[in-house]
């Protein structure tokens, strides 16, 4: 929780740490757990994980841009990213599954094929 987080935080002298939350919509709550982060300590980052595409995934991506902090998607398991945009579909097509995550606004992407992900953001000119 994000009261948890702010209350270990304040142990720390400074502003020297951050933290980037997870949003896991596989678990019950987690709309809820991302207003409150919103409210108590926005984050520069926030992952987000999904096994469904719903309007509240949908909502929590477009609110992360709305507030200028960054979107985290993870490509390594189909279970963390809507269950078809994983980095082995990847390898055929990496427009299709890379460029749905840059499309939904992510700008970090965790990968297994780091080199299949590089090449695909060279081509589109997002890398050099």
């Amino acid at each position: 929780p994000a009261e948890k987080v702010l209350a270990d935080f304040s142990k720390h002298s400074g502003d020297k740490m951050m933290y980037m939350p997870i949003i896991d919509f596989r678990k019950e709550g987690a709309s809820q757990l991302f207003q409150d982060y919103l409210k108590t300590m926005p984050a520069m980052a926030y992952e987000v994980v999904w096994d469904d595409w719903t309007p509240e995934v949908e909502q929590c991506m477009q609110t992360i841009l709305k507030n200028n902090a960054k979107i985290w998607t993870n490509s390594m398991w189909g279970s963390l990213c809507g269950g078809d945009l994983y980095d082995d579909l990847a390898l055929t097509d990496p427009d299709k599954i890379y460029g749905k995550h840059i499309s939904l606004g992510a700008t970090l992407i965790q990968t297994d094929r780091p080199e299949t992900l590089l090449n695909y953001l060279r081509t589109q000119k997002l890398h050099r």
